[in-house]
């Protein structure tokens, strides 16, 4: 039995910093959805005086950055967030000692 805090362990904060590099790389691709916001939705939506195309451009913009960037351009930060997760779910502490009877 240790009387030490529980703390976090190291398998956990990589598996915290591989994520947040991943989702710093995923966020951070947002030509797709400029792109088809600005190139295609806005004239279409212009032209035709109804909000949905753009909307619909901007989704779509969006869903193709997230594509890209899980599959091309954050390949990297996947791969090293999918080798930090193989170790498994955290075990949940609850702060009270085992009883090993």
């Amino acid at each position: 039995m240790s009387d030490k805090a529980p703390s976090e362990s190291t398998e956990e904060v990589t598996r915290r910093q591989a994520g947040l590099a991943m989702s710093d790389c995923l966020f951070g691709q947002y030509y797709g959805t400029v792109g088809m916001l600005f190139g295609v939705g806005l004239p279409v939506s212009i032209r035709l005086k109804n909000y949905w195309p753009a909307m619909t451009a901007g989704l779509v913009g969006t869903l193709a950055d997230f594509a890209y960037g899980y599959t091309v351009a954050c390949k990297d930060q996947v791969a090293a967030f999918k080798l930090a997760s193989q170790t498994g779910m955290p075990k949940i502490s609850t702060g009270q000692p085992k009883n090993d009877e």
